[in-house]
């Protein structure tokens, strides 16, 4: 059961304790869901950053449209190859 924060809860602010009643959680969960998806309509940023730049992604795929070796191209950029 996913663990939601409860704003205001002497507990810790921790809705997801043993004898939470589970529409609390669900409820908590959907008005979390409903306030990502207003902040996604009026175009704010939300999750997490990405790692690397569409700048970096459109010239690794030239190299790859090249033939450069996936290796070589990892380290011209400094990316791993494993991520």
């Amino acid at each position: 059961m996913p663990a939601c924060i409860v704003a205001g809860e002497p507990r810790g602010k921790l809705g997801a304790t043993v004898g939470e009643p589970v529409p609390r959680i669900i409820d908590v969960c959907e008005r979390t869901a409903h306030g990502l998806e207003v902040a996604r309509k009026l175009g704010k940023l939300t999750g997490r950053r990405r790692r690397i730049r569409p700048e970096t992604i459109e010239a690794a795929r030239a190299m790859v449209a090249a033939g450069k070796a996936k290796t070589e191209i990892c380290k011209a950029l400094g990316v791993s190859r494993t991520r």
